[in-house]
């Protein structure tokens, strides 16, 4: 959130909640309060969050955030002096990343307080200040804060109860109306690269962030990433110099002003839908109260705030799974290990049952000749009439009897020849069993941190995790049977090919299963990589021919969504659903085929970008 942005928040909320009553009051965590406010008989949470990394403020439309049994300080202390109050204006002190809530609230003799609770959105030094007003309208002395600043913290600026609320230190920048093109030609001078510019844009204009001034930069068409700003030469005339020869051309210099000033006008007049920025994975990775034109996703949203709320959600969604993410990871990772080591220990075992003539003959050996076996012997050496009478060393238990030791060789023959087909079975299972580790592997790899849930309830039902224990509420779900399960396996990624045709991608092995063995119809085109882990691809024929640009689309999915995904000319194999199955007992996403065909794919960015900007799936949207 710049200044920018908050100018815009502010005039939203000023809009919507001018006006609205204070019904309650909550803090869910240590520097997070949730106020409840009611406006025209409509009830709405808003959040204001002076968290470290994640500072934001922006109404909450799906989330309903847990409270602590026993509420902190600060929250009794805003239920005592707001609940019951009422907003009377929103606004930001200049271009400060600051937003402000005015409040009118009465004392316990029913006089009137004005009050004023400042959000600082200011990364790790971010604040929630709560402060008389001063008759101006300023915030005037600190009541509390949810962050107390002393001053071993700050020389600077001291936030504690009883101190007068001070703005943080001024910055030497100007206000987009007096910008011109000599203040930014001077800020740009020695710019060589598009960060550099960015950084460079910031330090000079009041409420200019990262995202604002990428954006101008793109929309001014300056590049500097392949050349310093335009590379013909009226411009390369036009250069100014800072001596060494690197300057920022003056025709670029124009052009950025003018996109600057038109930037910031259709933000603060909202002529242009807020927006956010979505990665590959249909992640939102920036929001802003104007439309991005510098990437291929892009999602037009009714508002700044909720545009906040889109922002933050995936945020928080990513942080709250890391690390549970990285756990599950690990622990796939680990159990991988320790299979490939049973894998080996068991073809050694399997090598030695091989041999299961030398303990046989080492026992008829000691049985033919028990008269030459001295008592007590640790080692004799007999005439084998298999080889020759070619003498053959046995080792014996001294505490035995010939015979005996006969007998443990007869065991061990009859042991070894038993193991045979137990070892087998075992290697066998322990085979598919990394395949399939393997598979998951793969697909935790293309997988956003967010999305893993449908990936972690296989590996339960597979027993390779513990499941984790839930709440009541979950526990009653995990009894409404199908639909619930359904949920927990989550949907099947959905594409639109070139020809109109639906490509579904399965993101789980469980996914896979049911898209191709419950969904998949007979006449429906299976794709899957050749010899590789990697999701099931189905194509929805309905009945009609599978043009080949629809299938050849199909097979870049398939390649990009597999562990070949930086290969090239990978192998896919394609045939009708009705000529796939599942073997009996075998692990989920492990399936057989015949009367296929096999067609060679690269997944090129170009092209996987444009299919991935045709999904029609909630992951792609959301």
């Amino acid at each position: 959130m710049d200044g920018l942005g908050i100018r815009v928040l502010t005039g939203e909320w000023n809009e919507w909640f001018t006006g609205a009553r204070i019904e309650k009051v909550h803090q869910p965590t240590a520097r997070e309060v949730v106020l409840t406010l009611r406006k025209g008989g409509k009830t709405t949470r808003v959040l204001l969050s002076a968290h470290r990394q994640l500072a934001r403020a922006h109404v909450l439309r799906q989330v309903r955030p847990g409270n602590p049994q026993e509420p902190p300080m600060f929250c009794m202390l805003l239920r005592r002096r707001i609940e019951g109050g009422r907003v009377t204006r929103v606004w930001q002190p200049g271009w400060e990343r600051i937003l402000c809530l005015d409040i009118e609230a009465q004392n316990d003799i029913g006089d009137v307080i004005r009050y004023v609770l400042a959000l600082e959105v200011m990364g790790k030094h971010s604040n929630l200040i709560f402060c008389l007003q001063n008759e101006d309208g300023s915030p005037d002395k600190i009541v509390d804060a949810i962050v107390h600043v002393t001053p071993d913290m700050s020389r600077v600026r001291k936030v504690l109860p009883g101190h007068l609320y001070t703005l943080p230190p001024a910055q030497n920048k100007v206000d987009i109306k007096n910008l011109d093109a000599a203040t930014l030609e001077t800020a740009l001078i020695g710019v060589t690269t598009t960060k550099e510019a960015q950084r460079a844009i910031m330090g000079v204009l009041l409420g200019a962030g990262p995202d604002t001034t990428r954006e101008a930069l793109h929309r001014a068409q300056v590049d500097l990433n392949t050349s310093i700003g335009s590379s013909t030469a009226s411009a390369d005339r036009n250069r100014t110099t800072d001596g060494n020869g690197v300057a920022f051309p003056k025709n670029d210099i124009s052009r950025l002003l003018e996109t600057l000033h038109q930037l910031y006008t259709a933000a603060e007049q909202r002529q242009e839908p807020a927006s956010i920025l979505q990665d590959q994975l249909g992640q939102a990775v920036a929001a802003a109260p104007f439309f991005f034109s510098l990437g291929l996703r892009v999602v037009k949203l009714e508002s700044f705030d909720a545009a906040l709320e889109r922002l933050y959600e995936a945020a928080l969604t990513r942080s709250q799974f890391s690390a549970d993410y990285q756990s599950m990871v690990r622990s796939v990772l680990n159990t991988l290990d320790r299979l490939r080591g049973k894998l080996a220990k068991l073809d050694s075992e399997r090598e030695e049952s091989l041999d299961a003539d030398s303990p046989r003959i080492a026992g008829e050996l000691l049985m033919a000749y028990l008269y030459q076996v001295p008592k007590g012997a640790s080692r004799v050496e007999l005439p084998n009439f298999y080889d020759d009478d070619t003498p053959l060393a046995i080792s014996l238990d001294p505490a035995l009897s010939a015979t005996q030791n006969a007998t443990r060789y007869f065991k061990l023959a009859s042991k070894r020849k038993r193991a045979l087909p137990l070892i087998a079975h075992a290697m066998e299972k322990t085979s598919q069993d990394i395949a399939y580790l393997e598979s998951v592997v793969q697909l935790l790899e293309q997988t956003d941190p967010g999305h893993y849930g449908p990936i972690r309830t296989e590996l339960e039902r597979q027993g390779f995790l513990v499941k984790k224990r839930r709440s009541e509420g979950k526990a009653k779900q995990r009894t409404q049977g199908k639909h619930h399960h359904a949920e927990q396996i989550g949907r099947p990624d959905e594409f639109i090919s070139t020809d109109g045709f639906t490509i579904r991608v399965g993101k789980s092995n469980l996914q896979n299963d049911r898209l191709t063995l419950k969904f998949g119809k007979p006449d429906d085109i299976w794709l899957h990589v050749k010899d590789a882990p990697g999701s099931h691809v189905l194509i929805e024929a309905d009945h009609r021919e599978v043009p080949e640009t629809t299938l050849h689309e199909a097979a870049l999915l398939a390649a990009y969504f597999s562990k070949l995904r930086t290969s090239i000319n990978v192998p896919v194999d394609f045939t009708e659903v009705r000529h796939v199955w599942k073997p009996n007992g075998a692990r989920p996403g492990y399936v057989l085929y015949d009367n296929q065909k096999t067609l060679y794919a690269t997944p090129d960015k170009t092209l996987i970008g444009e299919l991935l900007n045709r999904s029609t799936s909630t992951t792609a949207r959301d």
